[in-house]
């Protein structure tokens, strides 16, 4: 009975001997399990915090380009509007060039009537005599039509204006 009760006893001890080596193997096993899991998260945060620096920049350096877009058509339609502002002040110049014309052209045929009705009185008066008109250029675009009658010899009309 003895020698039972002591391989019972020595049974039990080596079975709680690889109990406890198969617990320790286990307890190794999970603690490496858990140290590549941890190392694994680190990873992944290392990664994680990597592609975010990377999105951030890529999202800074989109923005820098929109930005830059946004400054480049804002000078282009600046350019627009110069060009647009040169082409109506060049139509208004050139419709202001031809109103000027048309003023000097209506103001000269209107002297140019006066003196001929002035001619017409002056031959009524004087039938014998004939005034006649004399046109003068001056500087400037000046034009002085003087009658060269003997009644009226100092009789003269200026159109100032500038000829275009």
């Amino acid at each position: 009975m003895r020698a039972d009760v002591l391989a019972r006893e020595e049974l039990r001890i080596r079975s709680q001997s690889e109990t406890n080596e198969h617990n320790l193997a286990r307890e190794n096993v999970q603690a490496e399990i858990k140290a590549k899991n941890k190392q694994f998260k680190i990873q992944a945060s290392d990664e994680l915090q990597q592609q975010k620096l990377e999105m951030e920049m890529k999202l800074q350096i989109a923005q820098m380009e929109l930005m830059e877009r946004r400054e480049l058509e804002f000078q282009q339609e600046k350019l627009r509007e110069k060009d647009t502002t040169a082409k109506e002040m060049e139509a208004r110049l050139l419709l202001e060039t031809q109103l000027a014309e048309e003023k000097c052209k209506t103001l000269r045929l209107e002297y140019e009537a006066k003196f001929r009705r002035h001619e017409l009185a002056v031959s009524e008066v004087n039938p014998d005599s004939r005034a006649r008109i004399i046109l003068r250029h001056r500087a400037k675009g000046t034009h002085t039509y003087r009658c060269t009658s003997t009644v009226h010899l100092q009789c003269s009309y200026t159109e100032f204006g500038t000829l275009l």
